[in-house]
């Protein structure tokens, strides 16, 4: 502030010529001055354009690889896209994954998804990096834990860590002192990567942060470290990533008990869960250091060397899983069930999750080569024949002409085959209704029975609503017969109206609905055959590769989705609701209560019969009366007793209302 030059930011550097202007230089300005001088300099001029022709404009070259050096078809990185290619796209030809999403850009190229978006990456089954499992070991001390996953490499114990049986289980027992160094982490759990830990631990006292599993180091930035620990502080008792990113269980967590523990982290959310169940979630950005030796029961600090004296865990360890992607909620609670009854729990309840996601309704108006699947599964529906977008009565949706066209998209999932729980919701505009119309399909046709999976909007009693392979399995939308060889026309699917069409089964029962209502239903036992890709407004042959040419949709589909679960009739009923409006439809009137006095009897009355859909009774309070007043009968009530309602009672509610008595004082 005195004006005496500050020592400790004098430059150490040489230099050439120092030209200061009293106006601000255009771009032209200061590439002419910086020409004029650069070969003085030993540098070479800036030409614009592409001066050597190799197909990249020199002042990406320059920008990147200070030089002309560099060819359109070189890969400096080995991310497996060329400089022309990283040119085009945005990306850094200096860095394999430029979005740090743990998928090179290269791969996300080849797969379609966005190389500069780190919530963009393929879909693609989650690799089992580290798998450590005591449970089959003999008890006494342990030197070395063999890991069974894909990461070269055994876990080195320091200290003395025993197998010991706790509750007739055998697991890795830590002393608060001891812990377990193995192979260093990679790239794929590092950074923004994508990332889960499970752990089946038996915590005798929970600390506030007891370790289970560690890589990177601690002491900062926030969010570059990676602490996956069993503790009850709320800020980081599940999961230290260092600062703000730290993330506690909710209070959830039990001591003494066998507990299976989950963390994940999809490049935009943490996840923890206990015993299959979400525990806590919050959106962070992470930037995870590299290079370190995953612990277990331990943490390292900042320098890269030392392992955290203290906050080792004090527990028993029987199983540790780390994979290189986030687990679906799903396959958490899949993953806890397969063990539960081992470690003497209960089996979890498994979240429906939505796999697949088609929303047409702001796509632009015109051809369409792909259809982008938001749902979990990821990927893209890519086209067969001319599909096109189209505007129906004010919505946009994908127009199929019924003999050319359709989508062909991932492959379905596991738990969308054998006997396991599905859901198909899908908004069709259908002209002219068909025998047998497809809108969603999986597996493959030509038996056996209960093989196949095709969603359609057809008048065929038999296999209108879903074609499962054989008469027995199969469903229609008619709810007035249980004839299958017949073509009645008499169900409740609708033509040339947008209408909101449902097929759930649970494992025992097939049921289908029409604009949120239970159409019609059936038990029937499936086994769904795997592999294939999930076809909109298709089907496929027995071939496991031709696409039907019949039974394709002639149609307008505006949104599919496809759900691992059978979602409830509330749910189904709520998502008409919601929807409805969108597409010009409206809902349906229930008739929750409906109380008629003039069939009853004159004289004291103790309870009154309710016709609606509700059922039950209205129990009296007081002495209310039947009487007849100016002609009509009707209930008298003298303004004292506990219920008070009107003499005659019917009012109509909307089906979705979730709370019928407010619903019904609105009224009294």
């Amino acid at each position: 502030p005195d004006g005496t030059h500050t020592d400790a930011l004098t430059g150490t550097m040489s230099l050439g010529t120092i030209k200061v202007f009293d106006r601000a230089l255009s771009d032209e300005e200061i590439l002419s001055l910086y020409n004029l001088d650069a070969t003085s300099f030993g540098r070479e001029p800036f030409v614009a354009g592409d001066s050597d022709e190799d197909g990249l404009p020199d002042l990406w070259e320059r920008t990147f690889f200070d030089g002309l050096s560099q060819s359109g078809d070189g890969d400096p990185d080995e991310d497996g896209s060329i400089n022309s290619a990283e040119e085009a796209a945005g990306t850094n030809p200096t860095l394999a994954d430029t979005d740090g999403d743990g998928f090179s850009d290269g791969e996300e190229t080849t797969a379609g998804t966005d190389p500069l978006e780190v919530t963009s990456f393929p879909a693609t089954t989650a690799e089992l990096l580290v798998s450590l499992d005591a449970t089959g070991l003999p008890e006494g001390a342990l030197d070395t834990w063999s890991n069974t996953g894909t990461l070269a490499g055994d876990f080195i114990a320091d200290g003395d860590p025993q197998v010991i049986a706790v509750n007739g289980v055998n697991g890795v027992d830590f002393d608060g002192s001891a812990y377990f160094e193995g192979p260093a982490s990679v790239p794929k759990i590092e950074g923004r990567s994508g990332r889960t830990i499970e752990a089946w631990v038996h915590n005798p006292d929970l600390a506030g942060e007891e370790t289970v599993v560690s890589w990177s180091r601690r002491g900062g930035g926030d969010g570059t470290n990676v602490s996956f620990n069993h503790g009850s502080n709320d800020a980081f008792g599940a999961v230290g990533h260092w600062g703000a990113p730290d993330i506690g269980w909710n209070g959830d967590q039990e001591a003494n008990i066998w507990t299976h523990v989950a963390y994940t982290y999809d490049g935009n959310t943490t996840s923890v869960y206990t015993n299959g169940q979400l525990s806590n979630s919050e959106d962070v950005i992470l930037n995870t250091a590299g290079g370190n030796g995953i612990l277990i029961a331990a943490q390292r600090e900042g320098d890269n060397t030392t392992v955290t004296a203290d906050l080792r865990g004090s527990m028993t360890i029987a199983k540790v899983r780390i994979y290189d992607s986030a687990l679906t909620g799903a396959e958490i609670a899949t993953s806890y069930n397969g063990e539960a009854t081992q470690f003497g729990r209960e089996q979890a309840t498994i979240p429906n999750a939505l796999v697949v996601d088609l929303d047409a309704t702001g796509l632009d108006l015109g051809a369409v080569s792909e259809w982008t699947n938001n749902g979990t599964l990821g990927g893209t529906f890519a086209a067969g024949g001319a599909p096109q977008v189209i505007e129906v009565d004010g919505v946009n949706g994908v127009d199929f002409d019924g003999t050319n066209d359709y989508f062909d998209g991932p492959t379905s999932t596991p738990r969308l085959t054998g006997a396991n729980a599905r859901t198909i919701e899908a908004w069709i505009h259908n002209p002219e209704i068909a025998g047998e119309e497809t809108v969603v399909s999986w597996a493959r046709r030509g038996g056996p029975d209960g093989t196949n999976v095709s969603f359609n909007h057809g008048t065929h009693n038999a296999f209108g609503a879903v074609g499962h392979w054989g008469n027995g399995p199969d469903i229609g939308w008619d709810p007035s017969t249980d004839v299958d060889d017949a073509d009645t026309g008499l169900g409740q699917e609708e033509a040339n109206t947008w209408t909101y069409i449902t097929y759930t089964y649970n494992g025992t029962t097939t049921r289908v609905y029409t604009n949120g209502s239970l159409t019609k239903e059936e038990e029937i036992a499936l086994d769904t055959a795997p592999g294939n890709g999930i076809l909109i407004a298709a089907q496929r042959e027995a071939d496991n590769t031709t696409v039907t040419p019949g039974l394709r949709g002639d149609m307008t589909i505006a949104k599919v989705r496809i759900w691992e679960g059978a979602l409830s009739d509330e749910e189904i009923a709520a998502t008409w609701d919601a929807e409805a409006g969108t597409f010009g439809r409206s809902s349906p009137i229930s008739t929750l209560v409906e109380l008629d006095a003039s069939g009853l009897a004159a004289g004291a009355i103790a309870s009154w019969a309710n016709a609606g859909t509700l059922g039950g009774e209205f129990v009296a309070a007081g002495d209310p009366m039947v009487e007849s007043i100016n002609g009509a009968q009707g209930v008298a009530l003298d303004g004292t007793g506990t219920i008070v309602r009107a003499l005659t009672f019917r009012k109509l509610i909307p089906k979705s209302s979730t709370n019928v008595t407010a619903a019904l004082d609105q009224y009294a």
